[in-house]
Parts: C-alpha cells; sequence; structure tokens
C-alpha cells in the first residue's frame, strides 16, 4: 500500500504530465500560454486528488478543432505517461470517456464535447512528436515543488 507521501508524488506527476499535454498540444498548434500547478493547503489523499492544475492560455490556436485537441491531450498525456507513450489505447479512449470510467475536470469535458476517434488519434501523434516537450514542461513543474520541499525558494 502506498504511503501518503508516495500518493502525493504520483498526484503531482500525474497532474504535471497532464497540464504538459495540455502545453504542448497549444504550442504544437501555434498557440502560447504556461502552466500553473496548484498544492492545496489541506491534503486529503486518500479521498481526492492532491494537486491542481491549469494552462493559462495566452495566445489561442488558430486551427479549426484545436479547442477539442488541447482539451484532450491533458488526458491522453497523462495515460501516455502511466502506460508508456507507445502503449496508450486511443481505440479504447473514447468509450472509456463515453462509459465514465475515465474523468475529466468540467473544463476538460467541455473543451472535447464531439470529440471523434480521429481526434485522439491525432493527439496521440502530435503527442508522440513532442514527448520530448511534454516530458520537459512535466519534470519543470515537479522540479518546482521538489526545490521547495528541500527549502529551497522558487519564485514563479
Amino acid at each position: 500500500m502506498l504511503d501518503t507521501e508516495e500518493i502525493l508524488k504520483y498526484d503531482r506527476r500525474r497532474i504535471a504530465f497532464h497540464e504538459a499535454g495540455h502545453l504542448a498540444v497549444l504550442f504544437a498548434l501555434d498557440g502560447n500560454g504556461y502552466i500553473r500547478i496548484d498544492d492545496p493547503d489541506t491534503r486529503d489523499p486518500i479521498n481526492q486528488t492532491c494537486f491542481s492544475g491549469t494552462v493559462n492560455v495566452l495566445v489561442s490556436s488558430p486551427y479549426t478543432r484545436a479547442d477539442i485537441f488541447i482539451g484532450l491531450a491533458g488526458k491522453v498525456a497523462e495515460m501516455m505517461e502511466m502506460d508508456g507513450p507507445e502503449n496508450f489505447d486511443q481505440y479504447s479512449f473514447k468509450d472509456d470517456i463515453d462509459t465514465g470510467s475515465i474523468e475529466l475536470s468540467d473544463t476538460d469535458a467541455a473543451f472535447i464535447e464531439g470529440f471523434t476517434d480521429e481526434d485522439v488519434e491525432a493527439v496521440h501523434n502530435l503527442l508522440l512528436e513532442h514527448w520530448r516537450e511534454v516530458r520537459h514542461y512535466a519534470t519543470s513543474e515537479i522540479g518546482k515543488f521538489d526545490l521547495m520541499e528541500q527549502g529551497g525558494a522558487y519564485d514563479a
């Protein structure tokens, strides 16, 4: 069984890759923005997620379906990190969303309304193409928390 510290590290990593996926696809589609991950004052790692995150969009993408792609990218990147980038099952993803076995934030759910299997495939391919960037963005966010936990200061 995982202890509280392991749960916190897992949740932080999951959120970091989720937000990094959104950001990488935003950049790939000629948008711009940045990640913000929050560590709430109260934590209940047994009953809820401990961290929350957002991508703050500074420049929107001009492409059709960009909102759907960016909305899908978070959960897809999160699952790619858990299962391995090449092992993501894009063919069951839509069914898992439709049946509720994959939970989405209200924001992500609103962005992906009307998505297709082809959208999931395109996002998976974009993330594979930009996986190096996804890992960089995520590990940078994780590193900020690691620095603060070691008593260092980080000024965002």
